[in-house]
This record gives structure tokens, sequence and C-alpha cells, in this order.
């Protein structure tokens, strides 16, 4: 699955997923991911790891992340069948790509951003234009907040999801409060 505002910029972006998709234990690869979701469902902007193709922060040729982004979704029909497809209730927010995640996870699979670069022609929702129509910034928010209350009540067992190894989070954490401190 791909965004129809996704142009791939490499001709071998479709084998570096799928070749990804042979590593033992992965089961979903993408463009972009991130490495912790919070308690609250959301992403942590420093665990971030993408190809975008303006400063890709994926080490190549793959690093793994806790969810990988709807922008390109990437999984064995077998791995879809066994988790019973998209959960079709997150409508057209993103929610879906986060949940296809977890249930990839919680068959005991790994996700991964792999590096192919790519421009992201969109990139956001029609909240982004709040002051053209408030009425439907107000029903889009209410509509994000809403799927991601529902993520939260299907995966909150498994939240918040931090795939990297202990010392590194401690690092991050430091580094995070010194730049805060500044």
């Amino acid at each position: 699955m791909i965004h129809n505002d996704t142009e791939l910029l490499e001709p071998e972006w479709l084998a570096r997923l799928l070749r990804s998709l042979g590593e033992p234990g992965v089961g979903l690869a993408g463009l972009y991911g991130a490495k912790r979701i919070r308690k609250d469902g959301r992403f942590v902007g420093r665990t971030i790891v993408h190809s975008l193709s303006s400063g890709p922060t994926v080490r190549s040729p793959w690093e793994e992340v806790a969810v990988v982004d709807g922008v390109c979704l990437c999984l064995p029909r077998a791995v879809m069948e066994s988790i019973g497809g998209l959960d079709e209730g997150y409508g057209f927010f993103h929610g879906y790509d986060k949940d296809l995640s977890l249930a990839v996870r919680e068959m005991g699979r790994r996700c991964v951003v792999v590096h192919a670069p790519f421009l992201h022609r969109g990139g956001g929702t029609r909240a982004r234009e709040f002051g053209a129509n408030p009425e439907q910034a107000h029903r889009d928010v209410a509509l994000r907040d809403a799927v991601t209350n529902r993520f939260v009540a299907k995966w909150g067992h498994r939240l918040p999801c931090d795939v990297r190894p202990r010392p590194r989070r401690i690092r991050d954490w430091i580094a995070a409060r010194l730049l805060a401190a500044r």
C-alpha cells in the first residue's frame, strides 16, 4: 500500500522493501516510522526514522521501528491474512498504520523502515488548512482524536512501545533534557 502523493526516487525501492521482508522475523516494511510510540498512542518526534529525500534518517539497509507510517506499507499476504486485514474503523486518518504495526508485532514479527528515498508531495491532512474552514477543522481534529482513542483502547496493553535498547533510551532521554535546559 502506498499513498498516491508519494514519489519513489530510485528504481530499487520495491526490491529493498521485499528484501527486508526476507530477513528473519520481519513482518512489515515501510519508508517512514517511529522507534517509540507513547502511552497516548502518538509518535515521539526524536525517534522518527524516515527515507524522505530531503535528509533520510534511516541507516541503510533498514532499521527496526515500533510502528510504520501509512505513507508506504509492505507486508506478505500471509501476514495480512493472519492478522485479519486492516481495521476499517479508523477511516482515512492515520490509525490503521499504527494498528497494523502493532498487530504485526503482536504476532512476534518486527517492523522496519528501509532506505529508499522518496518525496511526499502532500504530507498532511485537511487539518493543515484550519483557517479556511474552521468547522471542518474542528470535525477533523475530533475525528483524529477519536481514532487515537480507538487505537489506545485497542492496544493499551502494548503501549508505550519502544524498540531502542535501554542504554540508547537513557542516552536519548539525557540528550533531550540537556537540549531543553539550554
